[in-house]
């Protein structure tokens, strides 16, 4: 099947505190924020979005809004968690 197949072990303690660190970056981005498991999250951004491009007079919601926000997203998760 993968005879160069390498497993290494899992640290599950470190993993479960970085992911509360993940999750807790990403809760202020969200109107609602679903934890499907450990390593995974839906967030459900719609209404900080659109409160973000509202904030600017005579300016409607874009694609690059929401690109902002993940752009937001990355660049403090690496700043906070190192991802």
């Amino acid at each position: 099947m993968c005879p160069d197949l390498i497993l290494l072990p899992v640290n599950i303690p470190y993993y479960s505190i970085v992911s509360e660190q993940v999750m807790s970056v990403l809760e202020p981005f969200a109107d609602i924020l679903e934890q499907a498991s450990i390593d995974e999250a839906f967030l459900d951004c719609t209404n900080k979005v659109k409160e973000n491009a509202a904030a600017i007079p005579t300016r409607t919601m874009t694609i690059t809004d929401e690109l902002s926000m993940v752009s937001r997203f990355y660049h403090i998760l690496y700043g906070k968690v190192s991802l």
